[in-house]
């Protein structure tokens, strides 16, 4: 007996360590091994292949690393059927991971498979639903409305609430903030945790940080924990005139004032925390075009698409230019009509995220793919 694990960035690295560490409290002390990250592997999982490998943003960055990425499939494929777990769980990653589900499906082995964050089909490609309920025993969203709408398609799912929830208590807001004072206002700027974030959003970012300095801003940049060290080194040295972190991005967020970041999990947290977010986004301009053409939300961050409003302000593509962003920055921390109003739609949007209990839910609903694999 065995469960593999398959994550592909930061955000799926932290999953899988929550999941890792739930599924040791519930007693199962059989192997967890797979395509990990550094969480991962420090809650026990064995990092058979590293997540590292799938840190990629965007479809065009995805075209170039194609014959890579087929090659660590086939990989990864043989490695499953050769130790034959009683089950796959895959998180996020779909253009890595449905593929991947196709090819286990193929095999003369029949393997349960459970999906953590699954695609957002309710967004854009909407087709790929079909593929889940054919090829996914059980899908684990991160959402209410997404677990709503793969039910509502056949799509076996289950949801309690968002797994950072579980997470948020030991750095939820005090109510002062470290440092706000003499220093400046306290403000986080996370770039990313993908190279190709980091590539096209640090400049940017550290832009912002420095103008927003002169009228009392203490920019702190973060250097995420995920990654690659020659990543860590580049932001150390393009920000070696501010403030840097290197510790939890979430903790980061929780000491300050507001935040300035990368589309992707860090909205998420930052709501949860209570936190003012300056979300900025750019890809490469087939990805932008193939969005635009696709997609069918007019947002593309999280907390935006589960208010059905602009709770974050979003700047995307030629509209994320530094001073763009540091105006927006700048009437949050200044005009309270302005920040009282997005405080109230924060405070809103928090609560359709859930109760505690969604990552105990997917240990439980894991367990009980592998009982029934291996009856």
């Amino acid at each position: 007996m065995s469960i593999f694990l398959s994550c592909g960035e930061a955000s799926g690295d932290q999953y899988a360590a929550s999941l890792i560490r739930s599924l040791r409290t519930l007693g199962y002390d059989e192997p967890l091994w797979g395509m990990l990250g550094e969480k991962g592997g420090a809650a026990g999982g064995e990092v058979l292949f590293s997540s590292a490998e799938l840190g990629i943003f965007g479809i065009a960055d995805a075209l170039v690393a194609l014959p890579r990425l087929l090659r660590l499939r086939e990989r990864i494929v043989a490695a499953i059927e050769e130790r034959r777990p009683s089950c796959v769980v895959v998180i996020d990653s779909p253009d890595f991971h449905l593929p991947l589900i196709a090819a286990l499906r193929r095999l003369a082995c029949r393997v349960p498979v459970a999906y953590i964050a699954p695609p957002t089909v309710w967004a854009w490609r909407k087709w790929r639903v079909k593929g889940l309920a054919r090829n996914v025993d059980l899908c684990l969203p991160l959402f209410a409305f997404e677990h709503e709408f793969l039910v509502k398609h056949g799509v076996r799912s289950a949801w309690a609430g968002h797994p950072l929830v579980d997470d948020m208590d030991r750095c939820a807001p005090s109510g002062r903030v470290a440092g706000d004072g003499a220093d400046g206002i306290p403000v986080a700027f996370l770039p990313g945790s993908r190279d190709s974030e980091i590539r096209r959003l640090l400049p940017l970012m550290l832009a912002v940080a420095r103008d927003s300095r002169s009228w009392g801003v203490r920019p702190i940049v973060s250097v995420a924990s995920g990654l690659a060290p020659r990543w860590r080194e580049k932001i150390r040295k393009a920000a070696e005139d501010l403030e840097t972190d290197e510790g939890d991005g979430r903790d980061l967020m929780a000491r300050c004032r507001a935040v300035v970041g990368a589309s992707g999990t860090a909205s998420v947290e930052a709501l949860l925390l209570g936190r003012f977010m300056a979300v900025v986004y750019r890809v490469s301009w087939f990805s932008a075009l193939l969005f635009r053409l696709l997609v069918r939300t007019p947002f593309v961050s999280l907390p935006n698409v589960l208010a059905g409003e602009e709770v974050f302000p979003e700047f995307l593509q030629h509209r994320a230019t530094p001073s763009a962003v540091e105006k927006t920055l700048r009437m949050y921390l200044r005009d309270e009509t302005f920040r009282a109003r997005k405080d109230a739609a924060i405070e809103r949007t928090r609560v359709l995220m859930g109760r505690s209990g969604g990552i105990r839910l997917w240990a439980t609903s894991v367990l009980g793919l592998c009982a029934g694999r291996d009856r």
